[in-house]
């Protein structure tokens, strides 16, 4: 909020995300972490990436497919801790084509319309580094989505877990 020119979503209030072509973007997510490293001195930095829910709206990002917008976002973060020697970890719900028991569209299958519409974000899957660790917390709805990390080589770790909510367990 404190940088209204990189939002994605123009006279947007509450800006839930930037623009990941504005071109002083990277100048203030790189100083975040510089500041986070130089304190913490972590060996493993937790990006987020769970609470995006406006991608491609701005006139930089139209008429770039959203999952593209998005594994190059976590592409150039990676990179910038990769090169201190740092792993990233991420929430990896948008990776999965997902539904929860009733059906609704959850995580990376997209959902909504007009502005509250989120696109679906799972074709990110095979374009994002395969070094970067994946926390999963969809076990709940099917664990089938575990296949979706393990099959491309993805390092897992459960996250909010409650075994009870495992299937199979």
């Amino acid at each position: 909020m404190a940088h209204p020119e990189i939002r994605e979503r123009e006279g947007d209030a509450h800006p839930d995300t930037y623009c990941p072509n504005h071109p002083d973007t990277y100048t203030y997510v790189f100083d975040v972490l510089e500041e986070v490293i130089d304190v913490f001195q972590p060996k493993i930095v937790n990006i987020g990436h769970d609470e995006m829910y406006s991608i491609g709206v701005c006139p930089r990002c139209k008429g770039t497919p959203a999952p593209v917008l998005y594994a190059n976002d976590i592409k150039k973060i990676r990179d910038f801790l990769f090169q201190k020697d740092i792993r990233t970890m991420m929430w990896g719900e948008k990776l999965l084509n997902s539904f929860a028991h009733d059906g609704e569209r959850i995580g990376g299958s997209g959902h909504g319309k007009g502005l509250a519409r989120v696109p679906a974000l799972f074709p990110c899957r095979d374009l994002i580094p395969r070094d970067v660790i994946m926390l999963h917390w969809y076990y709940g709805f099917n664990h089938q989505y575990d296949r979706v990390y393990h099959d491309r080589g993805f390092t897992t770790l459960y996250g909010n877990l409650n075994a009870m909510n495992v299937k199979h367990w």
